[in-house]
């Protein structure tokens, strides 16, 4: 899947390539706020399990949502999603912080404007995904595991 800005698979590969890069933990706290909708009486927001159980279901029918909801930023933190396959999804602007992608197929995945603040991408695929201004703090540093 193209993304909605095409024209930056180049920078998505090369961005690709940061995934592992060490970003400092203080950078962790300027990390995108969830939408006042998705937060619970603490700071953390609260994973939206309806959304979670909709992208499960598979691919075509998250873009279907994706569609149908273009305003909504979809809440999937700590969402547990390993191993699955979201090749082509549409994660645009996708509040993804601390949600296990480990060995996802992220193949051609849009990740513009995502928030992937200490999510865990240990041998996720991310060929020719779109990462263009994603938040990409603390992907699998040791000091932000806590």
């Amino acid at each position: 899947m193209r993304g909605h800005h095409d024209g930056s698979a180049g920078v998505a590969i090369a961005l690709a390539a940061l995934v592992l890069t060490l970003v400092p933990a203080a950078t962790a706290n300027a990390a995108d706020p969830a939408p006042a909708s998705h937060t619970t009486t603490a700071a953390r927001p609260a994973t939206n399990s309806e959304q979670v159980a909709i992208l499960k279901r598979g691919v075509a029918e998250w873009n279907q949502w994706r569609l149908n909801h273009p305003t909504t930023k979809p809440n999937l933190a700590h969402a547990h999603l390993t191993g699955a396959n979201l090749a082509d999804a549409d994660l645009w602007r996708a509040y993804l912080i601390r949600a296990d992608l480990t060995g996802a197929d992220l193949t051609d995945t849009d990740l513009t404007d995502a928030n992937l603040t200490r999510a865990n991408l240990n041998r996720a695929n991310l060929t020719d995904a779109n990462l263009t201004d994603a938040i990409l703090a603390c992907l699998n540093h040791p000091v932000c595991t806590s």
